[in-house]
């Protein structure tokens, strides 16, 4: 969605010679999320929160998750 935002206010601001704080504008978009999107642009979503790891799980509970799923 970020990167479809980004390309639509450029490819509209150049082909209407309208500045691109118009269009931002037009999105009810802060400028400061705007320009953070640009600078993002055609990179993966990230966030901040934890990662769930394998390591994380004891030897038994990855057992008991295996067979609870054979089981359905």
């Amino acid at each position: 969605m970020r990167d479809v935002v980004i390309d639509f206010v450029g490819k509209w601001s150049e082909k209407t010679e309208i500045m691109q704080k118009n269009f931002i504008g037009w999105l009810h978009m802060a400028p400061s999320k705007f320009y953070d999107w640009q600078k993002r642009y055609g990179k993966a979503n990230e966030n901040n929160h934890l990662v769930p790891r394998d390591h994380w799980l004891e030897e038994w509970e990855k057992q008991a998750i295996i067979e609870s799923r054979l089981r359905c």
